[in-house]
Parts: C-alpha cells; structure tokens; sequence
C-alpha cells in the first residue's frame, strides 16, 4: 500500500503542473489531490490517525471569510469558487501534504522532490528548445495575446507563468537541499548533487523571476546577522556549556559558518549582474522596468489597494472575487490586473481588501503552525513563503498548500512528537 501511495503522490505532482489540462471547471491536479485526500483519509480513519486541529482550522477559517465574503455587497466575480477553495481544495491539498512526510522516509521525499524539480526543468527546456511535440501542445499553457491569438511565454514549462515555475522549483529544491544539510543526506559522490544545482540554478536564471532571488539574499543575509547574534548572546564566555548543547536552535547556529554564506551572497550577486547585464537576450532588471512597474504595474496597484482599504476604514471585507471585479471595470488601465485576474500581486493586501484581517490572520496562522526554531527547514520555509507572498499571489496556488503542508508534516513528526532520523 505505501507503494501506492508513493506512485500517486509522484503523479500528483505531475498533474498540477498541467495547469492546462482541465475536466470541466477543475483542473486534473485538483481532481488528484481529492482522490488521493479521500485515500488517506479512509486510512487515516481506520487507523484512528486523522488531524482534527488542521482541519477545524481550515474549516472554521473558511466558514469566517465565506460570511464576511457573502455580506459584502459589492460586485464580485466567481465568488463561489474561492469559497469552495477554501472548503474543500485547499484544506484537502494542505492535509496531502502533512501525510507526505508520514508515507515517505526523509531520502524518499529528497529524491521525490528533485526528480520532479527536474522533470519539470527538463520540459521546460524542450518547449524553449523547441524539441517539444506539436501533439503535445495541449498540455501547455496559452494566454491571449489581446489581437485574438495565443500566447506562450518564453521558459514556463507546462505551469502558466514562468514565475510560477520558478517559484515552485526553487521551494522543492531548497526542501531537499536543507534535509540533505541537516540530516547528512549526500550522494556517496557529491559531484552529482553539484551539477543538479548547477543544473536547475541555470533554469531559474532563465526564468527571469525576481522574487526567489530577493528571498534567497534576504534570507542568507538573515542567517548571517543571527549567528552573530546567536554568538554574542550565547558565547561560552557567558553561558554554561550545557545550556548552549541543550538548546538545538543554537546548536543549529553553531554549525553555520557566516565567511561561506556571505561569500554565497557575493556569488549570487554576481552571478545575477553578469546574467542580467551579457546573458540575458532582456536584462531581468533595469531602471526602465522598475519605473513601469512602479508607475503602470505593481506600484499602481499598490496605490489603488490602499485606497480601497481607506475607503473602507482600513477594515477590507469587499469579497472573494471584488478584484477582479474592480479592476476589470477600472477606467484605468493596470497591467496584470482586469478580467481574468483574481488577485493582486501581494497575497496579504488582497485577503485584506477581500476578507477583512481575519483573511490575513488565517494565512500567518498557517506559517506559525509550520514554524519552528529547532530545524533550518522549518525555519527558512515559512518565511520564504512570507516574502513570496508579499510579491505574489501565491496562495491561491495548490503548490503553496501542499509544500507548507509538508513542512507543517515535518513539524508534528520531528519536532513535536520528537521522532529522530535514522
């Protein structure tokens, strides 16, 4: 049976990528998460072992932003679907993928991981490549290129953006990197775990995503200034030794060495200005872009977002689906919003305008519970999920449900319940 549900888990992951591949108004992905929900759920009964605590709070937060939602009377546009999501979609991806860290051992889900990141890369490189198969096309993801054609964007893969393949490469691979760093995870020969980083590193460059690369700096730099911290607080000159060895977090810290991240953090920069200044066929940063974004893009949005929630006494509560509505009727024009977009760039903003705090509240409750000092992968996860969704609309993504769900997994086995790797 564990076999079983290894195979599904891995075709799971293929399906969601197929962001394409629809059987009505569902899209094959999230009729998988569902099947295979409905699986665990029937073993999770028979062996008295289903979590309660996530689902009330799925269930509980859900009922709260449906009624604010449905008192709202403001227009609204597919207002039934993002309640339906937050009923049954994403509690259900959320519970997958706690139940991943259950079904699979430690090397399982490090090998799981990467061979899908890689999957995914490699499709990716045949569409770009074009040695991807005309019969095949169905499987891609084409947007309107506003003259009435079809649209692909340059290096997305099967997924609809290629930010969104960025960003679901770049969490994969950094799972597996910090188990394979804290549990001593290698291949015999560490050459083949180099070039798969060399491998999906020259992928995301290509992808011209922004945001992994601000979370990626940011939290470097974070680590640095905390073990600096951490050994001026903690140092054996003012603490007992015992104290500093029962405390995992800053045993954690003590194996931390700050020349090498601040030397990855040179690296990273670098290598980003050289790709962006002579490799690029469009550079990823200019002042001309960053002037669009903050003038028709982004920064426009932002501006408008404020308004709205002033307009409102900064209480929100507008709806699921008053965006869309809005922006679509707008006189003004902002790019990446209007019909067809249901939420603006930055996640908390959006739950706010559309659910009030308890939206925004619902979402930080989910990081807490995932959150926990004693692991780099506990640590570093939920907040790199915090800066993604300050830049992006990731929550109404199922991918964002079940990788914090692993982690959250992660955190009831190893750091709660104590169990200890072998």
């Amino acid at each position: 049976m564990d076999r079983f549900y290894k195979y599904f888990y891995f075709l799971l992951f293929i399906l969601l990528s197929l962001s394409a591949l629809k059987v009505g108004s569902l899209r094959v992905g999230q009729l998988a998460i569902l099947g295979l929900f409905g699986l665990i759920m029937i073993d999770n009964y028979n062996h008295k072992k289903i979590d309660v605590k996530i689902l009330l709070y799925f269930f509980i937060g859900a009922i709260l932003m449906a009624l604010i939602s449905k008192n709202s009377i403001y227009g609204k546009v597919d207002e039934t679907k993002y309640i339906i999501k937050y009923l049954i979609i994403f509690p259900a991806t959320f519970y997958v993928g706690a139940k991943l860290v259950e079904k699979f051992t430690l090397n399982e889900i490090v090998n799981l991981l990467e061979f899908i990141a890689f999957i995914y890369i490699f499709i990716a490189y045949l569409v770009y490549f074009d040695l991807f198969p005309s019969s095949l096309d169905f499987l891609l993801r084409f947007r309107d290129d506003g003259f009435g054609g079809e649209l692909y964007l340059e290096f997305q893969g099967t997924f609809d953006e290629a930010g969104t393949l960025a960003m679901i490469v770049y969490l994969m691979v950094t799972i597996s990197f910090l188990i394979r760093f804290e549990f001593n995870i290698w291949s015999k020969n560490r050459v083949y775990n180099y070039l798969f980083y060399l491998y999906i590193f020259i992928a995301l460059i290509m992808t011209r995503n922004k945001t992994i690369w601000v979370a990626l700096i940011m939290i470097t730099f974070s680590l640095v200034v905390l073990k600096v911290l951490f050994t001026l607080i903690y140092s054996n000159r003012y603490q007992p030794k015992y104290i500093i060895e029962k405390n995992r977090t800053l045993k954690l810290f003590q194996n931390i060495n700050s020349m090498k991240l601040i030397l990855f953090i040179v690296f990273i920069s670098i290598t980003l200005y050289i790709a962006n200044q002579y490799l690029l066929p469009e550079p990823l940063i200019t002042e001309k872009l960053l002037q669009k974004k903050l003038s028709s893009e982004r920064g426009k949005a932002f501006v408008y977002a404020i308004k709205l929630l002033d307009e409102s006494s900064w209480l929100g509560g507008y709806g699921f689906g008053f965006v869309e509505y809005y922006f679509s009727h707008l006189n003004i024009t902002i790019i990446g919003l209007g019909k067809g977009v249901g939420m603006i760039f930055n996640s908390y903003l959006d739950l706010w305008i559309s659910v009030t705090f308890v939206g925004v509240l619902f979402h930080l409750g989910l990081l807490y519970m995932s959150f926990s000092k004693e692991y780099f992968l506990t640590m570093i996860l939920p907040i790199t999920l915090l800066i993604y969704n300050n830049f992006n609309p990731f929550i109404a993504d199922e991918y964002y449900y079940i990788l914090l769900g692993l982690i959250y997994g992660f955190t009831q086995k190893y750091v709660l319940k104590r169990v200890e790797y072998r």
